[in-house]
């Protein structure tokens, strides 16, 4: 791992080999985390584990769904209730040159069998239909535009929907971005109270066209209006973290140079950020102010 100072990053344990792109939350006294896996490593798709607490079970998804790929979990509060958004992704078909996918959200529950996704809801975005490759939404309740907002697109425009109960577009908000120096930033964690203002942590994409594989992530982070129109009004100016190259022998879905951040919590003036690493495995890293980059 590639870092301008000190930063550790610490593995996360899974019950799965060469899990990645971790979520955590701090909810209600206990302790949760998400991560995607290979049940067959040589299989592009995915599965969500669950873990509360160090316990962990898998979360069996909308019935519609038992044969997709499940991926990237979120957590986010909703009217005092834990929430966890992912990605649905299936193959793609002749003609296609990535995999369809749609983005949803529900509120975990646990029985024997493990966790479900009750009250399933898929944002009714025209671009959230399977036709789009589409990733990296961000929910997050806000006071300001009284109830559920998603964040649609960071860069090159900000671009926030509220949502009814039903995930239909109430109305939206659009601003342009402050201009990141290592590339478009996109997705992003839970958001916190921050100088006034609201913090995400995010990933951005690097592109070096110099490069075999010229693409990269990075971790970032950036702060945003508490108010509609949401305006984001700083951002990381270098990478908080930069992925490596270093291969993991007989991983077949290993890419390098990948950090990606899904869940933070926050500790007075530091925080922890969950991460994926090369997708194929989870960590955390502890940040302070100084690290941000701001």
């Amino acid at each position: 791992m590639t870092v301008a100072s000190t930063i550790q990053v610490v593995p996360f344990p899974t019950l799965h080999p060469n899990g990645y792109n971790l979520a955590m939350a701090d909810f209600e006294g206990s302790q949760y985390h998400a991560y995607r896996h290979h049940p067959d490593p040589k299989s592009w798709r995915t599965e969500i584990s669950i873990v509360k607490n160090g316990i962990e079970s898998p979360l069996i998804p909308p019935e519609q769904y038992t044969r997709h790929s499940i991926e990237d979990p979120r957590w986010f509060v909703f009217k005092n209730e834990l929430h966890l958004s992912c990605t649905i992704a299936r193959s793609r078909v002749s003609g296609q040159s990535m995999d369809p996918c749609v983005c949803g959200y529900g509120r975990p529950s646990y029985t024997g069998r493990g966790w479900y996704l009750a009250n399933w809801t898929e944002p009714k975005h025209a671009k959230n239909n399977w036709s789009n490759q589409t990733k990296n939404l961000v929910f997050r309740e806000s006071s300001a535009a009284n109830g559920l907002t998603m964040t649609w697109e960071t860069y090159p425009n900000h671009v926030v929907h509220l949502l009814d109960a039903q995930g239909g577009l109430v109305t939206g908000w659009r601003t342009e971005s402050h201009k990141c120096p290592f590339g478009s930033y996109r997705g992003g964690t839970q958001s916190f109270a921050f100088d006034g203002k609201r913090l995400r942590f995010c990933h951005a994409v690097q592109n070096n066209p110099k490069a075999t594989l010229y693409w990269g992530y990075s971790l970032a982070a950036y702060v945003f209006d508490p108010e509609p129109p949401f305006r984001i009004v700083a951002v990381s100016q270098q990478p908080i973290l930069r992925g490596n190259e270093l291969y993991a022998p007989g991983v077949s879905h290993w890419k390098p140079r990948i950090c990606i951040p899904y869940g933070a919590t926050q500790y007075g003036d530091n925080f922890r950020v969950s991460i994926g690493l090369n997708d194929c495995e989870c960590a955390t890293v502890d940040l302070n102010r100084g690290d941000l980059n701001l």
